[in-house]
């Protein structure tokens, strides 16, 4: 007699769902979010970034403050005559 397939039969093989990257960063950056304290920043969130001019315009938005700080690192340190003249327009 030729065995055939019993659908309900249990299976010894269970395949867990796919989890993308994607999904797997998602669910690491929910659990960080979690554990941290709600009031907290992190130092890069306060700290100018030294990248490309449009990453630190990104940063700084519509934020005064935040323009004189990026000002203050800009003229320390790269000196791009086109980023400074932004953010002293943004400073004032």
């Amino acid at each position: 007699m030729p065995t055939s397939h019993n659908p309900y039969a249990p299976h010894s093989k269970v395949s867990e769902p796919a989890v993308t990257v994607e999904e797997s960063k998602n669910e690491e950056s929910l659990k960080e979010s979690a554990t941290a304290p709600e009031n907290a920043t992190s130092a890069s969130e306060n700290t100018v970034p030294d990248g490309p001019a449009a990453e630190v315009l990104e940063w700084v938005g519509e934020d005064k403050d935040r323009a004189k700080q990026a000002l203050e690192a800009e003229e320390a340190g790269q000196q791009r005559v086109g980023l400074t003249k932004k953010l002293k327009e943004l400073a004032e």
